[in-house]
C-alpha cells in the first residue's frame, strides 16, 4: 500500500481526475505488486465499463438497504427488548449517530471513489508502518460483514415465502380488505417501555435492541464499492450514500410508527408460529389474510431486489481486494469476463460463500444468526477504521483538501469521526451481548465466537518473510524456482502452496530437483539461453556445499542466479514460530537482517560481470509477519551498458583499418544474443577482419561467415600472425607458452570485467583496456567505420583481403569436412557423429555441450550459426550439462512460445561418459519425465576420462606414464555402464534409449530419438567413439 512513500504522496495518488480516472484508484495494491490502473493496462483484468448513472446508483444504494424492510424483518427482536418506545427511539437514535457514519464516508469517497472503499481509504490515512496490516484487516472485515448482510438479505425471502406457506390451508377464501378493528394508544406507542430479555435493565435492554433500527442501514457502503463503475463517481457515489441515510430513516420511520399503532397483540407477533413477526403483525393491522399476503409479497420482490443488489455490491468488493491480492485464488477473483464487463468469479464465489451459509440454516437457526448478526457489527467496525485513523492524524490537509467539494465545517467532521467511532465501539459491545436472561445454548449469542474464527482466517492468510521473498521474485521477473527443500523451510513451503494457489499465472515454477547440482545447472541453463535470472533454493549449509561445483560453473559462466539457503533454528525454547521443533544437531550463526535484499542480490547478480548471488533466511525469520513494503523496480536495475569514450572509438577503428591483418578474440560476447549481429556487422563493414573464439562458451560468431575460425583454446596460428588484436569479452585470449602475439602487435582489450578481479593472476599486454559493454563498442566502432573511414574500406586492397579470406573459410569447412569421413574400419568418431547431429537435426537445435577433450571436434562439425545455439559449461564443475540442458531447454520453450505457431526447438546435449556420470542421471532424467523436458543426450563413450591424460603429456611428454595404459593411469571406466539404462531406470523406464557402436546402429537410433522427442519424451544416446 505504497507503505516507500510519504503520506502526502500516498494521499495525493488516489486524488484522480474526475474526467480520466474518476472513481478508479490508484494505490498500490496490499501486495505492492501493481496499481488498478496498471492491471489494466497490462491486461492482467479488462475495466468494467463505466455506465451507471447518478440515479442508478442511487437506486442501486437503496434498494440494498431496504431499510423499512430490514426493519420490519427482525421486528420481533425490537418488541421483546424495549417494544414500540425502544424501537421508535432507536430509529432516532441510529439516524443521528449513521449520520456521523454517512458524513464520514462521504467526505472520503469525495475525494477518493474506489471499489475498495474503507480499506482503501484506511490505506491512504494510516501511517506507512501499519497502512499495509491496517488495510488488510478493513478489507478482511469488510468481505466478512457483507457475506454475513448478503446472506441475511437472501434468508428474507424464503422465509416470507414459508410464512405463507405455513400461514395458508386448503379452506382459505378471499377477504375484502378491512383495516384494524382498534389502535394502540400513544402512551403505549411511545411511553411503555417492554423488557422481556430477563435483563432488568432499560439501558442495556436498549443498546440491545438497537440491532433492529440498525438494519436500517445494513449495507449503507453498497454504492461505495461501484465507484469504479459509475459515472462521475465522487458526485453519483456521495449522493447516494445522503439519500440512502434520508429516504431509509423516513421510510423506516413511517413503517415503524404505522405498524406500532396498528399491531394488536404484541404477543402473537413475536410468538408467530409463522417464524415471520411482521406478516402476523400485517394480518392483525390490516384483519385480512389477503392485504397482509399482498404486502409479504410487496416485502419478497424488495428482498429480491436487495438480493442481487447486495450480491453486485459485494462482488465488486470482493473483485477489488483480490485484484489487491488480499484473498485466496486473488488471480481468479480479480478477473473481469470481458464480454459482461463483470467480476464473473467474484459473482460466483460470493454466491457460493452465501449458498453455504444458508446451508447452516437448514441445521441451526442459533448459528445462522450469529453470521448475519456480525455483519452490522463488522460493518461498523469498517466505518471506525478510517475515521479512527483520520482523528488521529489531525485530520490533515494532505488527506481531505480543502479543494473538494464536499465537507461540513471542520469541527463537525471531527465529531462526525468521533461519534463513528464511540458507535461501533458501542454496537461491537452490545450486539454481542446475549438477547435474553437466563444464558442457554439455544438463545446464546454466539457473534463472538464467529468473529473469532474469522480473525484465525485473517491471521492465516496474511503475510510472512518468505511470501515476501518470493513476491521480490516476482516483481524481478523470474520465471522459475529450482528447489531442493529441507527442514529449514516450513514457511517456505507455505509461501509456495500460497502463491501458486492465489497467483497461479504470476507465481515462479516450481521445479523439484532431487540433486543440488542438477537444480543449479538447470538455473545456469535457462539463465544463459534467456539472459533472465532464475532462483536456486536448497538446504543450510550441507545443500549450499554441494553446490560448490555449480557455483563455480555459473560464476566463471557468468549466469545470474539467486541462491537461498535457509538456517537451522536459532531459537530453542519455542521463543519464536519456525523455533526448533526437531532434531538438528547445529545452531547457525543469527542474521541480524529482518528483511531479505531480494531485489538488490539481483541486481548484483544480473549486473555486469554477471553471476550468482547467495542469500540465506533463518526458519523464525522466514516465519515472521512483516510489514509489507513496495520496491519501485526503477531503482533495482541492472547497471546500464557503458559505452567506450569517443576517443577510444576513433583509436580503436583507425588501428583496425590500418592493420594488414587484424584478428578479434572472443570469449562469452555471445551470452548477448543482440551482440553477435554487432560483430557480424563490423565483420561485414570491415573486410578481411578474423574472428577466433577461446572461450568456446557461447555462440559468439556464425560459422558460415567468412571470418569464422572456428573454436581454438588459445592456440591458433592467427594469434602469432596478427598486427591488431579486438579481444572481447575473453578470460583467455591466448596461453603464452604455446601460443602469444608478436611484440609489436597492437592489442585493445574492451570486456565488462577488464581485470578478471576473480582471477589471481591474470594480463595480457594490452595498450589500453576499458570496462564496456561489447555490443554498444562494436556498434561505436563500425558507426565510426562507416563514417569518417568509409571511403578507405573501399579500397582494392579490402576486395582481395575479402576474397582471400572467402577462400580459406571454404578450404577450412572442406577440411572439417574430410574429417568427418568414416575410416577404412567404420568406427564412430566424434567428427562423424557431430556431422551427422548437424546434418539430421533441425537448423535451429540447440546443444548443450560438455565434451571436455572433444569440445573443439564437436564444435567444428556442429558449426553454429545462430545465437545462443552453442552453449558451454562455463566452468570446470563437471556435471553441467545434464541440468543445464533442461533449463536451455525450459527456456527456449517459453521463448517459442511467445511467437503464434512456432515450433519448439530441439535440445541436445553433448557430453563425455565420465562428465555424464557426475551429472547426475538419476536426477537429470526424473526431472525430465516429471516436468515434461524432453532433450536428447548423446554420450560420447570413450571408456573413461582423457582430460588427465592430455594435462599430463603436456607437462610431461615423455615421463613413464606417456606410454601407460588407462587402467594403469586409473582413469579407465571398463566395463562400461549402461549410460542409457541409467536413465530409463530414473525416468521409470519412458525414456528412449539405445547403445550404438557402429555408423548404421547410430542413424537408425538417431531416427528412435528425434521420434521420441517429437513425442515430448527425452532420449539417450550412448555412442561409442
Amino acid at each position: 500500500m505504497t507503505n516507500g512513500e510519504n503520506d502526502y504522496e500516498r494521499a495525493q495518488m488516489s486524488v484522480i481526475e474526475d474526467k480520466a480516472l474518476d472513481g478508479l484508484t490508484q494505490s498500490k495494491s496490499i501486495s505492492g505488486r501493481r496499481t488498478k490502473v496498471e492491471s489494466f493496462q497490462e491486461g492482467y483484468v479488462s475495466e468494467a465499463s463505466r455506465d451507471i448513472s447518478t440515479l442508478d446508483i442511487v437506486s442501486v444504494g437503496w434498494s440494498i438497504c431496504n431499510s423499512w424492510v430490514g426493519v420490519m424483518a427482525t421486528l420481533a427482536f425490537s418488541l421483546s427488548n424495549g417494544g414500540s418506545p425502544g424501537l421508535l427511539y432507536g430509529l432516532w437514535f441510529i439516524f443521528i449517530m449513521y449520520g456521523c457514519v454517512v458524513y464520514t464516508l462521504a467526505e472520503l469517497c469525495r475525494v477518493y471513489p474506489s471499489a475498495g472503499g474503507q480499506y482503501h481509504w484506511t490505506a491512504v490515512v494510516a501511517p506507512k508502518w501499519c497502512a499495509r496490516l491496517t488495510s488488510y484487516t478493513c478489507g478482511m472485515i469488510n468481505i466478512f460483514a457483507w457475506a454475513a448482510l448478503s446472506s441475511g438479505v437472501a434468508i428474507i425471502v424464503p422465509q416470507a415465502l414459508l410464512a405463507l406457506v405455513i400461514n395458508y390451508n386448503p379452506s382459505y377464501e378471499l377477504q375484502r380488505l378491512a383495516r384494524a378493528p382498534h389502535f394502540q394508544s400513544s402512551k403505549a406507542v411511545w411511553v411503555t417501555f417492554v423488557d422481556l430479555s430477563g435483563w432488568n435493565n432499560k439501558g442495556i435492554v436498549f443498546l440491545i435492541g438497537l440491532l433492529t433500527p440498525g438494519y436500517m442501514y445494513a449495507g449503507i457502503d453498497g454504492a461505495i464499492h461501484l465507484a469504479e463503475e459509475a459515472l462521475n463517481a465522487r458526485e453519483a457515489v456521495t449522493k447516494a450514500l445522503l439519500s440512502t441515510w434520508a429516504i431509509g430513516f423516513v421510510t423506516s420511520f413511517i413503517a415503524a410508527v404505522a405498524c406500532m399503532y396498528s399491531v394488536q397483540d404484541f404477543n402473537a407477533v413475536a410468538t408467530t408460529k409463522t417464524g415471520f413477526p411482521i406478516f402476523e403483525l400485517w394480518r392483525q393491522a390490516m384483519n385480512s389474510e389477503a392485504a397482509a399476503t399482498a404486502l409479504l409479497v410487496f416485502t419478497l420482490v424488495a428482498g429480491l431486489l436487495a438480493t442481487a443488489g447486495c450480491q453486485q455490491t459485494a462482488s465488486r468488493l470482493t473483485w477489488s481486494f483480490a485484484l489487491d491480492s488480499g484473498l485466496v485464488a486473488s488471480s481468479k477473483l480479480s478477473r473481469i469476463n470481458v464480454r459482461w464487463q463483470t467480476p464473473v468469479w467474484a459473482l460466483c464465489a460470493n454466491g457460493f460463500v452465501i449458498f453455504i451459509i444458508g446451508c447452516i440454516y437448514l441445521g441451526s437457526s442459533t448459528a445462522f444468526s450469529a453470521f448475519i448478526g456480525t455483519g452490522l457489527i463488522l460493518q461498523l467496525i469498517t466505518f471506525a477504521f478510517p475515521a479512527a485513523l483520520l482523528l488521529l492524524r489531525g485530520r490533515p490537509k494532505r488527506f481531505l483538501p480543502h479543494t473538494r467539494t464536499f465537507g461540513l465545517p471542520s469541527a463537525f467532521g471531527w465529531v462526525a469521526n468521533l461519534f463513528t467511532v464511540a458507535f461501533a465501539v458501542l454496537c461491537l459491545i452490545f450486539y454481542c451481548f446475549p438477547p435474553v436472561r437466563p444464558v442457554t445454548a439455544s438463545n446464546m449469542n454466539y457473534s463472538p465466537v464467529v468473529i473469532g474464527g474469522m480473525s484465525i482466517f485473517m491471521i492465516v492468510n496474511w503475510y510472512t518473510t518468505s511470501f515476501a521473498f518470493f513476491e521480490a521474485l516476482i516483481e524481478a521477473g523470474v520465471k522459475n524456482c529450482f528447489v531442493n527443500l529441507g527442514s529449514d523451510h516450513p514457511s517456505i513451503l507455505e509461501a509456495m502452496v500460497k502463491g501458486q494457489r492465489e497467483l497461479p499465472d504470476l507465481f515462479p515454477k516450481i521445479i523439484t530437483c532431487p540433486n543440488e547440482m542438477v537444480a543449479l545447472s538447470m538455473a545456469d541453463g535457462y539463465a544463459r539461453m534467456s539472459g533472465e535470472a532464475q532462483c536456486v533454493i536448497v538446504h543450510v549449509d550441507v545443500g549450499t556445499l554441494a553446490l560448490a561445483a555449480a557455483i563455480h560453473n555459473a560464476a566463471m559462466g557468468r549466469a545470474p542466479v539467486l541462491i537461498f539457503a535457509g538456517l537451522s533454528p536459532y531459537t530453542i525454547e519455542g521463543e519464536a514460530l519456525g523455533s526448533r521443533t526437531e532434531f538438528i544437531h547445529w545452531i547457525q550463526d543469527v542474521p541480524d537482517q529482518k528483511q531479505i535484499m531480494v531485489r538488490r542480490a539481483l541486481q548484483l547478480a544480473t549486473s555486469h560481470p554477471q553471476g550468482p548471488s547467495y542469500l540465506m533466511g533463518a526458519r523464525e525469520v522466514m516465519e515472521e509477519t512483516i510489514e509489507p513494503y513496495t520496491i519501485n523496480s526503477a531503482f533495482w536495475k541492472p547497471i546500464a551498458p557503458a559505452a567506450l569514450p569517443q576517443e577510444a572509438v576513433r583509436e580503436i577503428a583507425e588501428a583496425l583499418i590500418r592493420a594488414s591483418d587484424p584478428l578479434v578474440i572472443v570469449g562469452f560476447t555471445g551470452r548477448n544474443h543482440t551482440a553477435v549481429q554487432s560483430l557480424v556487422s563490423l565483420a561485414d563493414t570491415l573486410r578481411g577482419l578474423r574472428v577466433l573464439d577461446t572461450g568456446c562458451s557461447d555462440m559468439c560468431f556464425p560459422a558460415d561467415h567468412p571470418g569464422w575460425l572456428g573454436m581454438k583454446y588459445g592456440v591458433d596460428p592467427a594469434i602469432e600472425n596478427a598486427d591488431v588484436f579486438l579481444i572481447l569479452d575473453c578470460d583467455v585470449p591466448w596461453i603464452n607458452k604455446l601460443c602469444k602475439p608478436k611484440s609489436a602487435a597492437k592489442v585493445f582489450h574492451l570486456d565488462v570485467d577488464p581485470l578478471k578481479e576473480s582471477m589471481l593472476l591474470f594480463y595480457i599486454d594490452a595498450q589500453q583496456r576499458y570496462r564496456v559493454d561489447t555490443q554498444v563498442a562494436l556498434e561505436q566502432i563500425t558507426e565510426y567505420l562507416r563514417g569518417p573511414l568509409a571511403k578507405e574500406l573501399t579500397t582494392v586492397d579490402f576486395d582481395r583481403r575479402a576474397e582471400a579470406l572467402l577462400q580459406s573459410h571454404k578450404e577450412r569447412i572442406r577440411i572439417l569436412d574430410n574429417r568427418a569421413k568414416l575410416s577404412d574400419q567404420g568406427n564412430l568418431t566424434t567428427d562423424y557423429v557431430c556431422s551427422t547431429l548437424r546434418k539430421k537435426l533441425p537448423q535451429d537445435t540447440i546443444f548443450a555441450v560438455e565434451a571436455i577433450t572433444n569440445t573443439i571436434a564437436v564444435a567444428d562439425q556442429i558449426r553454429a550459426t545462430l545465437p545462443g545455439q552453442w552453449i558451454h559449461c562455463g566452468g570446470g564443475g563437471l556435471g553441467w550439462s545434464g541440468g543445464g540442458a533442461l533449463g536451455i531447454k525450459l527456456a527456449a520453450d517459453a521463448a517459442d512460445a511467445l511467437v503464434l505457431g512456432k515450433r519448439k526447438r530441439f535440445v541436445v546435449q553433448i557430453v563425455g561418459d565420465g562428465s555424464y556420470m557426475f551429472s547426475v542421471p538419476s536426477s537429470v532424467y526424473w526431472i525430465s519425465v516429471r516436468y515434461g523436458i524432453p532433450v536428447l543426450t548423446i554420450v560420447l563413450n570413450n571408456l573413461g576420462w582423457n582430460a588427465p591424460r592430455r594435462s599430463m603429456l603436456l607437462v610431461h611428454p615423455d615421463g613413464p606414464a606417456s606410454k601407460a595404459t588407462k587402467g594403469e593411469l586409473n582413469i579407465s571406466f571398463a566395463p562400461s555402464p549402461d549410460y542409457a539404462g541409467i536413465a530409463k531406470a530414473a525416468s521409470n523406464g519412458e525414456i528412449f534409449g539405445a547403445r550404438v557402436v557402429n555408423p548404421s546402429e547410430f542413424e537408425a537410433a538417431l531416427n528412435g530419438a528425434v521420434e521420441s522427442l517429437n513425442r515430448g519424451i527425452s532420449a539417450v544416446l550412448d555412442v561409442a567413439i
